[in-house]
């Protein structure tokens, strides 16, 4: 992550220090960002060795990448989908 400017170099420190379950639910949470802004989108799900869901995504630029989907019921990724949604509209809103 050395090639992030400062300011996001802090952000990603911060993201690292968090533990595994919290880190994995702020990464898919961003990523969930990325796809309602149309600058990655999913390509796949498989199942992982144990029981997990593995998601592929593919950003613009033609990076792939696979996250682990967090296990939220499906009232909460609902509602994780409509912050992200709220996030959009408020940054689009300014």
């Amino acid at each position: 992550m050395t090639n992030l400017p400062p300011a996001l170099q802090h952000l990603a420190a911060l993201l690292d220090a968090q533990p595994g379950p919290q880190q994995t639910l702020i990464h898919y949470g961003l990523t969930l960002l990325m796809v309602e802004a149309g600058t990655a989108s999913l390509l796949s799900t498989t199942p992982g060795e144990d029981g997990s869901v593995i998601c592929t995504f593919r950003t613009v630029a033609g990076d792939v990448f696979h996250l682990p989907k967090p296990p939220l019921t499906a009232a909460q990724e609902a509602a994780l989908r409509v912050t992200v949604r709220q996030i959009l509209d408020e940054d689009h809103n300014r």
